[in-house]
């Protein structure tokens, strides 16, 4: 107080026998020391919610395909669960959520195995199983290719490639459909 009394060069308080009373300088500060309580302990709040998911905003890796998984409900429970968190969703595939999540630029986010996650809790949420349907009765070969980046005898990123147009003309052969489409060759 004899701090705030000097660099204000003002009496703040009277003192009397038995009462402390502010002098006008006093009444006149109150307001903005009632405003500097407030702000420091709205910002003590505020970093004790980031523990607590009480406030905030947690980051979390979405792959692209995440409604073909039926994970996209996954934000909407969080949120109701806690709706002082803010939500920010960044798009990214296994490898880079993995990456971020042990960098702690992001808290959680699916991902498809195999990853690097040394230094991860990993959860199985669902298994999934892939089928292939088609009403000509014929079997379709799915000819793809996949590259994979190996780091440290781990595989760290897998790019999945698929030729589509070959499947398609096995698809339109299986239909007795003469139109020609030409086949990719990798």
């Amino acid at each position: 107080m004899r701090r705030l009394k000097a660099e204000l060069d003002a009496e703040l308080f009277a003192r009397g026998s038995r009462a402390l009373t502010l002098t006008s300088a006093g009444q006149e500060l109150l307001p903005y020391a009632q405003q500097s309580v407030d702000a420091a302990d709205s910002g003590t709040r505020a970093v004790h919610s980031l523990g607590s998911l009480g406030g905030g905003t947690a980051t979390f890796g979405v792959l692209r395909n995440a409604d073909y998984h039926l994970l996209s409900n996954l934000v909407q429970m969080f949120h109701a669960r806690y709706p002082s968190v803010r939500v920010w969703l960044v798009g990214q595939n296994s490898t880079e959520t993995a990456a971020a999540v042990a960098a702690r630029r992001t808290e959680a986010g699916p991902v498809v195995l195999p990853i690097d996650d040394e230094e991860l809790q990993v959860t199985p949420l669902l298994r999934d199983e892939v089928h292939y349907v088609s009403a000509t009765g014929q079997p379709v070969t799915v000819l793809g290719v996949s590259q994979f980046l190996i780091q440290g005898g781990r595989i760290v990123k897998e790019v999945r490639v698929y030729d589509e147009i070959a499947l398609r003309a096995q698809i339109n052969a299986g239909r007795n459909n003469d139109a020609e489409v030409a086949a990719n060759i990798y």
